[in-house]
């Protein structure tokens, strides 16, 4: 057994192969609880969010000196009273409150742009929502390219 992982790119793969465990782990939590990490970054707060099947990061230039590292979990129904969860909502980008999208693109579950809200208008919020599984896929996909393939043999070399 030990031979199996002599290799690089056995070893990789196993690597691989876990990474991809732990984005799967964190895509199906995210379909019932919004985990979020928030991290000060320089002057910036920057937000890791995992919420209904997407991977999302924004900043928020607004930056108070209290606050610091902070991971919170709450259940969406909680939060956000639906099962379904977009831009829209983690923004609060509705009628008449003032927050508005200034750029946005949406594509196959892939979303980013910027949001200006309300309460400061001359901030605006950068941000990217990336589908888990165009992460997990290719991990899971690649992890068996290099578990599944061949060993190469090395070649005798010539001795003078």
């Amino acid at each position: 057994m030990r031979e199996f992982f002599k290799d690089w790119k056995r070893t990789l793969g196993i690597v691989t192969l876990l990474t991809a465990s732990v984005f799967t782990v964190g895509w199906v939590r995210s379909f019932r609880n919004r985990e979020s990490l928030y991290l000060p970054l320089w002057q910036v707060r920057t937000a890791v969010i995992s919420v209904d099947g997407k991977l999302g990061i924004f900043q928020s230039h607004i930056n108070h000196p209290e606050s610091g590292f902070d991971w919170i979990t709450l259940p969406i129904a909680a939060v956000y009273g639906q099962q379904s969860v977009d831009a829209e909502a983690i923004f609060n980008v509705v009628p008449g409150n003032g927050n508005e999208f200034e750029l946005r693109f949406r594509f196959s579950g892939f979303d980013l742009g910027q949001v200006r809200p309300g309460s400061a208008p001359h901030h605006s919020i950068p941000f990217i929502f990336v589908p888990y599984w165009s992460i997990t896929i290719p991990l899971v996909l690649l992890s068996a390219w290099l578990l599944l393939s061949k060993l190469r043999e090395p070649n005798p070399r010539a001795t003078i």
